[in-house]
């Protein structure tokens, strides 16, 4: 893009602030086609979980009804022999009601054996107007995970908890199939700068200890994965993702709060007893040895935490059977261990 950038100008275009030719050939085909026409294009996923993507999600939502369908590139991808790249197709169509509306699948994951039943497999959801946020479509394809989300967005934004120092919150930013967050950092070296803390391991802040240990329990959790994977791009976990994720302390004292406190504890021992310690080497560093964690070991402390947020936020039993076994046959497959 930076290339074509320094050699042509755009102009008169509504989604030069979004950065990529895909999208401008999105708006150029939109404005090709005449009143009765419809256009359907593969994509990156970003389409539907960046901010910067709101100007193309915004014109494709006033001038149609949009049918968006989301593919993980983790166990398989969309296309073989490429590059991992996660992907969205997007239909649209005019829509005979007044206001044009926007259906969504979740973000599929399938293994190469299965590739031939992904299409028949699709299950689209009307997108809710309370489930609609700046740059993120959610990637949702059920009633329950509907009500889920529904739920947890009653609630503040994390971000109200966060100072900028105290006790201190590691998350890797890092993910695929599970978030990893503790109060350590796994071992790291490498042959240019010797033993340092990893940089996918962020800091954040809360102001005691009692906050930092629920708030530790709270991101390794099952929810708090689902939330990420629906709205977010599957792969990083970074500052504005932890930031605006809806979760109000409980109260000081409470039965939750002690047993999230307690959870927090227990799953960064869980973590800290089954590193593993691996050896690679890079170009730019030399040789590097790391400790990684194995969140699925730990899926039974998981599991336990969600059950404690599921009185937080008020979720039936159901919902909570579906929170525990979210996307399971993936998360807990062979591949991807550390994930």
């Amino acid at each position: 893009y930076s290339k074509v950038k320094s050699e042509y100008t755009l102009r008169g275009y509504e989604t030069l602030e979004c950065g990529n030719l895909y999208v401008y050939v999105t708006e150029l085909c939109a404005n090709l086609l005449n009143q009765s026409g419809r256009m359907g294009l593969i994509v990156q996923n970003s389409i539907v979980c960046t901010k910067r993507m709101s100007h193309i999600q915004n014109l494709l939502s006033q001038k149609y009804t949009v049918y968006y369908s989301n593919y993980d590139d983790r166990p398989a991808k969309l296309f073989t022999g490429i590059n991992h790249m996660k992907g969205t197709i997007f239909l649209t169509t005019k829509s005979s009601k007044m206001e044009n509306e926007i259906f969504s699948t979740k973000f599929y994951r399938w293994y190469d054996e299965c590739r031939d039943i992904v299409f028949s497999s699709l299950k689209y959801a009307k997108i809710p107007k309370e489930l609609t946020f700046v740059g993120h479509i959610p990637k949702i394809s059920d009633s329950k995970h509907i009500d889920i989300l529904q739920k947890i967005y009653k609630q503040k934004r994390l971000n109200t908890n966060l100072t900028k120092k105290g006790n201190v919150i590691y998350c890797h930013r890092i993910a695929s199939y599970f978030i990893k967050s503790t109060d350590f950092v796994p071992y790291f070296w490498n042959e240019k700068d010797g033993e340092k803390k990893s940089d996918d391991y962020k800091e954040y802040f809360v102001s005691s200890e009692e906050s930092m240990r629920s708030i530790i329990a709270l991101f390794n959790s099952n929810i708090f994965y689902i939330n990420w994977h629906t709205l977010h791009d599957g792969y990083h976990c970074g500052k504005l993702n932890i930031e605006e994720y809806p979760f109000e302390m409980p109260a000081k004292d409470s039965e939750i709060q002690n047993k999230l406190i307690k959870l927090g504890k227990e799953i960064s021992e869980s973590y800290k007893k089954n590193l593993f310690r691996r050896e690679t080497v890079y170009k730019n560093t030399g040789k590097v040895i790391y400790e990684e964690i194995y969140p699925k070991l730990s899926k039974p402390i998981i599991d336990e935490i969600d059950r404690v947020l599921a009185k937080h936020y008020g979720f039936t039993e159901e919902e909570l059977d579906y929170i525990i076994n979210y996307d399971i046959k993936y998360r807990m497959g062979a591949e991807g261990n550390e994930e």
